[in-house]
């Protein structure tokens, strides 16, 4: 009688399935360190917003306005060490401090943030009262001189301004 060897190994089926499989975990893992990295921008950004503000209010502190209306303060913020020294913000693209408009008041812009983070670090300072105005592509989409109810009327306005798959400026006026 004839011994009949039996043969093993997997199948072509099978094989397909493993790999299917183990694409959609790198597709998963991919996009959840997407989401992460951006996360971790945003609250990079974040402090780095918060640190400017609070520089800056520091540094005039008791005086009467932060200098000429549309001067250059990013200079001044380097030089103590406010500013990131690259002048860069984690999406990597300039932030620029002046002093607006009104003296009393200074900017801070974030250029060329992708609209996937723009709604979120556009809402990061809806609640210090010192937020003058939010500026999102040029449109003002917060301003606290002008709204019965900001919270409420500026989440309504910053989804249309970010937009979708676009790089847009930010811009805070502090008080």
């Amino acid at each position: 009688m004839k011994k009949v060897k039996k043969e093993s190994g997997f199948t072509l089926l099978e094989l397909l399935l493993v790999v299917g499989v183990g694409a959609l975990l790198i597709i998963g893992g991919i996009a959840t360190y997407r989401m992460v990295v951006e996360g971790n921008r945003v609250n990079d950004s974040i402090r780095i917003l918060t640190t400017i503000k609070q520089e800056t209010q520091q540094l005039y502190q008791g005086q009467n306005n932060y200098g000429a209306a549309g001067a250059d303060l990013t200079v001044i913020l380097q030089n103590i060490k406010a500013l990131p020294n690259s002048l860069l913000h984690p999406f990597n693209d300039a932030i620029t401090v002046t002093v607006s408009g009104d003296p009393t008041h200074f900017e801070v812009e974030f250029a060329n943030v992708p609209s996937s983070a723009c709604n979120k670090l556009a809402k990061s300072m809806l609640e210090p009262t010192d937020v003058e105005q939010i500026s999102v592509g040029g449109a003002v989409v917060l301003d606290n001189t002008a709204l019965s109810d900001p919270a409420t009327d500026f989440v309504g306005a910053i989804n249309p301004a970010c937009g979708t798959n676009t790089w847009q400026n930010i811009t805070w006026e502090f008080r």
